[in-house]
Order: structure tokens, then C-alpha cells, then sequence
């Protein structure tokens, strides 16, 4: 994974952050109570900015 551009998807304090990881920049964007809550804001800013989303290392899929 390296240096790679992504949206992360990890835990905090019980809930779950979305953090965009750009440019050498990391930037939590939202934190979730739920898996699913957060999986899905994870695929919203996928789809817009074009990042592949992760979670402890593994590209996550949409199913």
C-alpha cells in the first residue's frame, strides 16, 4: 500500500473513521457508529473522487 492515494476505512474510540489518505495528506472525513454506515460514506467519496477504499490493509469490495 505504501504511499498509495486511498479512502480508509478504521477504527476509533468504538466507531468506525473515514479517512482519505491523498498527496502524502491524511484527513479524517467522517466517524461512523455503524460498519455499514461507514462502508457506505466510504464508497460515496469513492465514487466521486475516484480512490479505491481499504480496511486493515484489504481493498474492500462493494458486496
Amino acid at each position: 500500500m505504501g504511499d498509495m492515494d486511498q479512502i480508509r476505512i478504521e477504527p476509533k474510540d468504538g466507531k468506525f473513521a473515514v479517512v482519505l489518505k491523498h498527496g502524502g495528506l491524511i484527513q479524517e472525513m467522517e466517524l461512523r457508529h455503524q460498519w455499514e454506515e461507514a462502508k457506505q460514506f466510504a464508497f460515496y467519496l469513492s465514487d466521486r473522487i475516484r480512490l479505491d477504499v481499504f480496511c486493515k490493509g484489504k481493498k474492500l469490495s462493494r458486496k
